[in-house]
């Protein structure tokens, strides 16, 4: 009797110690490619009404952006969850804006969240982008 509990308990173990080999969990890969629009903090009056057309190419961002209805390219990247985003306003109302920022992190509901800054005498502001539209990938 104890030799058939013996060779059950065996046969059990074997059974657990099994795994198959075949089955790999992939990674999550997360990416924030899509269109961004500005979601304004207060009224909107005095806040821009940016849109971004973000793709995301593992660390490197790039794209088309509009601010305030003036195009421009821009180029980023991304460490992990945190993104720079790099600029120039051309013809603008107060001139060439050259080396505009966009600094900031993605967050959950695909919301980007942080600040730009224009130019030194303009200033920094605060800004926050909601995607709303996701690219097909």
């Amino acid at each position: 009797m104890k030799t058939k509990y013996l060779a059950s308990f065996l046969i059990l173990i074997a059974f657990m110690g099994c795994k198959d080999n075949n089955s790999v969990t992939e990674p999550v890969i997360i990416t924030y490619s899509g269109q961004y629009q500005n979601v304004p903090y207060n009224d909107g009056t005095l806040e821009p009404i940016v849109l971004l057309y973000l793709a995301q190419d593992g660390t490197k961002l790039s794209g088309v952006g509009y601010f305030n209805g003036i195009a421009f390219n821009f180029t980023g990247m991304l460490i992990q969850t945190h993104a720079v985003i790099s600029f120039d306003l051309l013809n603008t109302n107060v001139g060439d804006l050259k080396n505009c920022l966009i600094d900031g992190y993605f967050g959950a509901d695909d919301v980007l969240t942080g600040s730009y800054t224009l130019s030194q005498q303009i200033g920094t502001a605060k800004i926050r982008f909601q995607m709303t539209e996701k690219a097909s990938q």
